[in-house]
């Protein structure tokens, strides 16, 4: 699919194949194909037997590469994992694809957050495998007839729809009002905040794409949780220096949890909850354009200060080397930035292209095997960052070669 994506694109745009020196090395969009199908390929193997990825219990396990500090939710990473590949491109039943989601299915217990929303992200992208909002509604039009609006909803069969909707309950009941933490309310686990920008952030990717499937959550919750995250915002911050699309802006981020009696939890800005921040609110505002016009309405002008900003502040402290202000999740902040700029539909976030620069490290980080390991998240390091990284580059050759997205 990939390398027909790119021919059509050598088709329409006129590009063509140019002869290259022996020591030259391969355009970009090649070497990011390539490191997709080696990435793949590795995350496909690192699956257990019995389905899942990342360790095989609730408590006291290692990570399967025997790394310390298992991660004892293993629905996330295995969720994350079956969403990944699934977005990649490996069809949905594959016998990867199908362990996975019957090792999933058979789960019984406390779930946290993480783990139901990559459910839902994993059972949406099971029946919908196009990554880009774009696309997919490029190609439900083509197959609408003339003078019809085409359907966008991504259709569940029966037994996905019950299970999605019970997914949806849950993380329902693990609201806040208006933001999310690892927990439901008033569980011991969720210690210091009540709610932090991540589990929103991830909570509210998974709102968005149970809404594709047509199961949504109350008005009221997605409102809430938009004024909440508006809130979180900094305050003030300098001018931003650009003359363009930023002229007039405040350089604002956003920290991980502002009010907490937890030390370390009282983080400062950083470009990973900056992103997560503006993916709830670009998130909602795609859920409120159909089930609440009149409080986004409302609410639009701000979201767009804040957007604004929030680049604004990315711009200033722009980066792809490092999590900009912050120490750790290097991966997981640059598929913010994929998602922020696939929200968004735009190659720029303020003045930098930031595909092409993201893609670049990311192919001359990936290791021989196929996989990325940076021990900055906690365990399975390299699965969680595997994914993190196929999921920015996932589908490049158009992107790379005509800056489309």
């Amino acid at each position: 699919m990939r390398s027909l994506a790119f021919a059509l694109a050598v088709v329409l745009c006129g590009i063509g194949p140019a002869a290259r020196a022996e020591d030259e090395p391969p355009p970009l969009h090649e070497r990011v194909n390539v490191a997709i199908d080696r990435g793949v390929s590795w995350l496909r193997s690192a699956q257990h037997e019995d389905g899942s990825w990342g360790t095989t219990a609730y408590a006291g396990a290692r990570s399967y590469d025997g790394q310390d500090g298992a991660y004892d939710f293993p629905a996330g990473p295995t969720a994350f994992a079956l969403y990944t590949l699934l977005k990649c491109e490996v069809e949905p039943d594959a016998p990867e694809i199908e362990r996975g989601f019957a090792w999933l299915s058979k789960l019984r217990g406390e779930l946290s957050t993480y783990e139901i929303a990559a459910m839902i992200l994993a059972i949406e992208a099971r029946h919908n495998q196009t990554k880009r909002e774009r696309k997919r509604e490029a190609a439900a039009e083509l197959a609408t007839k003339p003078g019809k609006r085409p359907d966008l909803r991504v259709k569940l069969p029966k037994a996905d729809a019950a299970w999605m909707r019970k997914l949806v309950e849950a993380l329902e009941d693990r609201h806040m009002k208006p933001g999310w933490r690892y927990f439901r309310p008033n569980s011991p686990q969720n210690v210091g905040a009540d709610q932090d920008t991540s589990a929103t952030a991830m909570s509210m990717l998974a709102i968005l794409a149970a809404h594709r499937c047509g199961i949504d959550v109350p008005r009221k919750l997605v409102v809430g949780t938009v004024r909440w995250t508006l809130d979180q915002q900094d305050a003030d911050g300098p001018l931003a220096a650009d003359s363009g699309p930023l002229k007039g802006a405040q350089v604002r981020g956003w920290a991980y949890v502002r009010d907490t009696p937890l030390d370390t939890e009282r983080t400062v800005t950083d470009g990973n909850m900056t992103t997560a921040a503006m993916i709830s609110l670009l998130c909602a505002q795609r859920v409120l354009e159909k089930k609440g016009p009149v409080a986004l309405k409302k609410l639009q002008p701000k979201i767009d200060v804040a957007i604004r900003d929030g680049i604004a502040w990315l711009d200033a402290h722009w980066t792809v080397t490092k999590n900009p202000q912050g120490t750790h999740y290097l991966y997981m902040y640059l598929y913010g930035l994929e998602r922020v700029g696939d929200l968004r539909r735009t190659p720029m976030l303020g003045g930098h292209d930031w595909y092409t620069e993201g893609a670049t490290l990311l192919v001359d980080q990936q290791e021989q095997g196929g996989r990325w390991l940076k021990k900055d998240t906690h365990p399975p390091f390299d699965t969680l960052n595997t994914c993190f990284a196929l999921l920015f580059l996932d589908r490049a050759s158009l992107a790379v070669t005509t800056g489309g997205r």
